[in-house]
């Protein structure tokens, strides 16, 4: 595994790791992993594809998501939601130049890949979800009831 750095346009560094050497001509395998959780739980998947000659054909990357593992975290006053996590991966995948991403993610990092996919249509190839289902949403008449629960929770 080579570790990998990436800083963003806004300042925020992701980190995670490679399976091999990158290579500019290979499509790009991006792990996004689930809450709570890191770039090591694609570890098991990364030991195994090593023993497999077809996934050199891709550049896989397991990513750190802003606050966890080895990647930077944001700065006191600031959140962390499914919306800053995408903007992440975009401003990433705009700041790279990656013109064929398969994004592979693990419960968040499924839901967070599926809604990136919709807004880079152009440049996500293929969407693999384990254990996601997509975005949560509720009901349209539950909207002020989620959000005066969501600001209480936080000033809290």
């Amino acid at each position: 595994m080579i570790a990998q750095q990436y800083v963003l346009p806004t300042g925020l560094t992701l980190a995670g790791f490679s399976l091999a050497l990158w290579q500019d001509d290979k499509p790009i395998v991006l792990c996004t992993h689930g809450w709570l959780d890191n770039a090591n739980s694609w570890l098991p998947l990364f030991l195994a594809l090593e023993q497999n000659s077809w996934a050199s054909a891709y550049n896989w990357l397991a990513l750190d998501f802003a606050g966890h593992g080895d990647s930077a975290h944001r700065s006191a006053d600031a959140h962390y939601h499914h919306t800053d996590y995408v903007f992440d991966l975009y401003a990433l995948i705009q700041s790279q130049q990656w013109q064929s991403v398969i994004l592979l993610g693990h419960s968040m990092g499924g839901i967070v890949s599926s809604s990136l996919a919709s807004v880079l249509p152009q440049t996500i190839a293929q969407l693999i979800c384990v254990e996601a289902m997509g975005p949560l949403c509720g009901a349209e008449k539950t909207t002020v009831e989620q959000m005066q629960n969501a600001f209480s929770s936080r000033m809290s």
